[in-house]
């Protein structure tokens, strides 16, 4: 690594450090931290490892030609993220929508944080899953159908968006559930947990039960950061566990090691910025001016009928203007902004990057305002909440993730149709509970979440 590119990234990692600590004095363990954490850190830790010529073994030949687009893509990133922090303080600092978010937290709490809807969705996972089977999708290698089995590929895509939100949902709903209630959360999790595995995706079961921990952390232990450091590299592990068994690698117990660290390090685990540079050298300087947001926001629309989807959906964007062939490979990630710069070049990320930095601050803070002086168990399930919608935000940039956004919001509306059925139709009717006293001494009507021996604690 060139010494000027490494002080610029030493400088990155060192206010990425600075800006952790100041908030973690400040407020302990967040889950706008574990935000921050997914979208920045952990692309910017591994960006010195795109300088290996290990990474010809995933790139070919065109290692030769990104290494000299790395410098850009690591300062493209940095500033990024720079504009994102300024507009995360000042919704700190100036919060909006937090009328709207209490609605929306409200709601959802009451539609998805209960015995009920937690069954609901593990069977509806459960029927989910039995389906792709029945349709011969292998175990562990759902990724693969969805290029050998096209016709298959809109299943699939609706079973990655479904079964994360349920890992999260469960997993969160079962760390702080009561005795009686947890011999039935933690039996929905572990199941969800195991069907999440099917399409060989090590995100879409691992990243919602980190993020579930950190939330449970964030409430009950905001000082002990001891758990989520040792359940970092058991998670790890396990992705690449889940990688090996996707691809048939046969591994023996003297190359376990290795393994895992070639294929973190130089594989296409955590390759943002060695992605973005491979764009960047590649990339002729003709901005795309929103047509990859335009392709990306009709998803129910199928490719085959739009020409202009089949040519400018990310995915297949991004796969052909650096080789690859779109029908076998599902594009390049380029950093949570990597698709505004190629629409719109810097103005772009002047203007989005605060302004999404804004949005996203304002959701946290006003979920920690929401939050106040509430039981912990409601604080946990405010906390996964807030992730939910700031993560529904970052899909609307990312558009290959927009369709996420439709689903969860159908799944939303379903769930809730159904709660209400259960309420006023033949079923039981739904106990009356409290989320606690406010600062009037007046009881705050709450969904079932807050029936726990501990629901009379407070933050």
């Amino acid at each position: 690594m060139p010494l000027g590119v490494m002080i610029l990234w030493l400088s990155g990692v060192f206010g990425c450090i600075v800006f952790y600590i100041v908030n973690f004095i400040k407020t302990g363990i967040t889950i706008f931290l574990w935000f921050i954490t997914l979208v920045f850190f952990i692309p910017l830790i591994f960006f010195p490892f795109s300088y290996n010529s290990l990474n010809f073994y995933a790139v070919g030949w065109n290692y030769t030609h990104l290494i000299d687009a790395l410098p850009l893509a690591l300062g493209l990133f940095l500033f990024s993220f720079f504009l994102f922090v300024v507009g995360a303080s000042y919704g700190n600092i100036r919060p909006i929508g937090y009328r709207m978010q209490s609605v929306w937290t409200k709601y959802i709490l009451e539609t998805w944080f209960s015995r009920r809807s937690c069954i609901w969705l593990t069977g509806a996972c459960a029927v989910f899953c039995c389906v792709l089977i029945g349709l011969g999708v292998p175990l562990g290698k759902g990724i693969d159908a969805t290029f050998s089995r096209p016709a298959l590929r809109p299943l699939l895509n609706l079973w990655a968006v479904i079964i994360p939100i349920t890992i999260l949902i469960t997993m969160s709903y079962a760390l702080r559930s009561s005795r009686h209630e947890r011999r039935v959360s933690w039996p929905c999790a572990a199941l969800c947990v195991c069907m999440g595995f099917l399409t060989g995706q090590r995100a879409v079961s691992l990243v919602p039960i980190a993020t579930a921990l950190v939330c449970y952390m964030s409430a009950y232990r905001p000082r002990q950061v001891l758990i989520p450091l040792l359940a970092a590299p058991a998670l790890i592990v396990v992705a690449m566990l889940a990688y090996s068994i996707r691809t048939g690698a046969s591994i023996t117990p003297e190359r376990f090691w290795g393994y895992i660290v070639a294929q973190m390090c130089f594989g296409n685990q955590f390759s943002d910025l060695r992605d973005f540079a491979w764009i960047l050298s590649r990339f002729n300087g003709e901005w795309l001016m929103g047509k990859t947001y335009a392709a990306g926001y009709t998803p129910f629309l199928p490719s085959m009928f739009s020409p202009f989807r089949m040519e400018f959906g990310w995915g297949r964007w991004s796969s052909a203007i650096v080789g690859l062939d779109p029908s076998h490979h599902g594009g390049l990630r380029a950093g949570i902004f990597g698709e505004v710069y190629f629409n719109f070049g810097m103005i772009g990320l002047v203007i989005i990057c605060p302004f999404i930095g804004w949005i996203i601050g304002s959701i946290f803070c006003n979920g920690a305002r929401w939050a106040r002086n509430k039981p912990k168990n409601v604080i946990c399930a405010s906390a996964v909440v807030a992730y939910i919608m700031a993560q529904l935000v970052m899909d609307i940039i990312f558009t290959t993730s927009f369709y996420q956004v439709l689903v969860i919001l159908i799944l939303l509306g379903l769930v809730g149709l159904l709660q209400w059925i259960g309420r006023h139709g033949r079923g039981p009717r739904g106990a009356k509970v409290s989320y606690g006293r406010n600062q009037a001494g007046r009881d705050v009507r709450a969904p079932r979440i807050a029936r726990q021996s501990h629901s009379g604690e407070s933050a």
